[in-house]
């Protein structure tokens, strides 16, 4: 039986179909607060965060007939639900270093000959070890991290999300993988022998 898309549920769900709504909520609740929690970092903050995003999908339903992609358009109402908390918790951090382009002078200055470890994502789920070392990342890094290898959104569609350029989000996207090859390096380097978390080639 063919899966009813997303866009499919929404017009079900304007027609009057109250269960196509729980089915959108169904297909994304889990995937929505990881997205969230990758921002506050608190697991009760990221399942009010998770119900907020839903409630504004819901209030703002009748206007995504005019979108095209309703999990780019739900993602980015989780996003902007987590930005806005996080404003009035605290402020957030930017990098110095950075521009409007996503070109960082230490990252030219620092660059790695070592390839990117995307091999890392395609010989694990993300398990503890993954999931611990992602934790570790950059604020700014962790979302696009989630967004492209456990939520499948490629990267216009998370700069799409996310509100930054196509090239900020390759170049964080870039530096992430880099960070995550050394940490996890260094976690494999302390484990003995046969139980290092990368398997070998």
């Amino acid at each position: 039986m063919k899966k009813i898309t997303d866009e499919q549920l929404v017009v079900d769900y304007l027609a009057g179909e109250e269960k196509a709504l729980e089915e959108l909520i169904a297909r994304y609740f889990k995937a929505v607060y990881g997205f969230v929690f990758s921002y506050v970092k608190n697991e009760a903050e990221a399942e009010d965060l998770t119900q907020v995003t839903f409630i504004k999908v819901w209030r703002g339903i009748g206007k995504f007939k005019r979108r095209k992609n309703f999990k780019v358009w739900l993602f980015t109402i989780a996003k902007n639900s987590a930005l806005d908390f996080l404003k009035k918790k605290k402020p957030l951090n930017f990098s110095f270093f950075e521009n409007d382009e996503g070109d960082n002078i230490l990252e030219e200055t620092l660059a790695d000959p070592q390839p990117l470890p995307d091999e890392i994502f395609k010989r694990h789920d993300l398990g503890s070890l993954l999931t611990a070392a992602v934790s570790r990342l950059p604020d700014k890094s962790q979302p696009i991290i989630r967004l492209y290898y456990v939520d499948g959104f490629s990267l216009p569609e998370i700069a799409e999300i996310t509100g930054q350029p196509l090239n900020t989000i390759k170049s964080r996207q870039r530096r992430a993988l880099l960070a995550l090859r050394d940490i996890l390096a260094d976690k494999n380097d302390s484990l003995p022998t046969g139980q290092a978390g990368l398997p070998g080639r």
